[in-house]
């Protein structure tokens, strides 16, 4: 009995013989409303009840349900209007804060290039801040981009782990196979139902990415030392015609193998015949002189492939940036005008994002081929 402040604790009166009868009556009412497997059986069925039998499928996973459901919603917003608003409460937590104050002048203007035109106008002229805030929006969607693949990965790995607690149950006799098995149609047809929140979250991410993909391009289009960055980053510097200034060079005595290592059991590159001419890029090592071919590749020859004492001491070592040609395009970004850096740098972003759009079109195939068994007795 509920005491009540001020009350005083007494002994509960014995119920009269009519209330014994009443509360009688009302619990044979609660059992009749039980369903048949909670009071039929007092062996292990009743004992060990499960998660699936006392609440239905569908609970254990309105979490993970409603995490996809927030990504598709959000990415389902205009650009702009959807970092402004500072994200999904809940599920992405405030990600996309402290970004743009302005209003979401985006909204309702046509075509794939309505985002950069909005960002353009922000902008005012400024191609560098142009630049920086299409970069951030493209991390801040890489990040949302995550979120989604995650909590599509969630939400399936729930579903099938319910379908398993279902054969199990069936395994260890505690449902029949035709419950078993309509427990499994209702779960695929919810797993149905998840899947067309996942493909229209797909088509969602497809236009926005669209959308950066063409900011992206037209940022790329209006900065020439931005692209020639691209393309460094993407195939190295060209190779240089001949030896340059301070190089020197050796000819090839005899038909050698020009190897990667300064071993013979390293991969080779190419065989060089004799009177070929290489260029000497370093000292010795051991008997494996480094050399430079004019087309750019570099590799080792056995000393016994040019003529004794015919392999000088080159004046300096080979610009290392020949041999590692991402290095210098680096190097020369690090040196880049502001504006092209951040330009580079969102083209980067964009196309991470890009594979991020890969990935989750491929977590949806597979997942759809899963469960074809997952949700089958068979």
């Amino acid at each position: 009995m509920r005491q009540w402040p001020g009350q005083s604790r007494k002994r509960p009166k014995m119920l009269s013989a009519r209330g014994r009868a009443t509360n009688l009556a009302l619990g044979a009412l609660i059992v009749l409303t039980l369903p048949a497997t909670a009071v039929a059986d007092q062996g292990e069925r009743a004992a060990v009840p499960t998660q699936l039998a006392l609440f239905g499928a569908s609970e254990s996973c309105e979490l993970q349900h409603d995490s996809l459901k927030d990504s598709n919603d959000f990415f389902g917003k205009d650009i702009i209007q959807a970092l402004v608003a500072g994200g999904i409460a809940g599920a992405f937590g405030g990600v996309f804060g402290g970004g743009s104050k302005g209003p979401a002048i985006g909204a309702g203007v046509g075509g794939i290039l309505a985002y950069y035109n909005a960002r353009q106008q922000q902008a005012a002229g400024n191609l560098e801040a142009l630049a920086i805030s299409i970069g951030g929006d493209a991390r801040n969607y890489g990040i949302a981009m995550d979120k989604a693949i995650a909590a599509f990965q969630a939400l399936k790995q729930c579903r099938f782990n319910e379908a398993a607690a279902i054969k199990a149950d069936f395994a260890q006799g505690r449902i029949s196979r035709g419950e078993a098995q309509e427990r499994l149609a209702k779960l695929r047809e919810r797993f149905r139902e998840d899947m067309q929140t996942a493909e229209h979250l797909d088509a969602q991410m497809n236009q926005r990415q669209a959308e950066m993909q063409a900011a992206s391009d037209e940022l790329l289009a209006s900065d020439p030392q931005a692209r020639t960055l691209i393309t460094e980053m993407e195939q190295g510097p060209p190779p240089p015609s001949g030896p340059q200034s301070g190089q020197v060079t050796a000819e090839v005595a005899r038909n050698s193998v020009l190897r990667e290592g300064p071993a013979s059991y390293t991969k080779a590159i190419v065989t060089l015949e004799r009177g070929d001419t290489v260029i000497v890029a370093g000292q010795n090592q051991g008997d494996w002189v480094p050399v430079r071919l004019v087309d750019g590749r570099t590799g080792y020859l056995n000393s016994q492939a040019f003529k004794r004492g015919a392999v000088p001491t080159p004046a300096r070592p080979m610009d290392t940036a020949w041999e590692n040609p991402r290095k210098k395009a680096k190097e020369d970004l690090a040196m880049a005008p502001p504006a092209s850096k951040a330009t580079v740098e969102t083209v980067e972003a964009t196309r991470s994002n890009l594979k991020r759009r890969e990935s989750y079109g491929n977590e949806i195939k597979t997942a759809q081929n899963d469960s074809q068994t997952v949700f089958s007795m068979n």
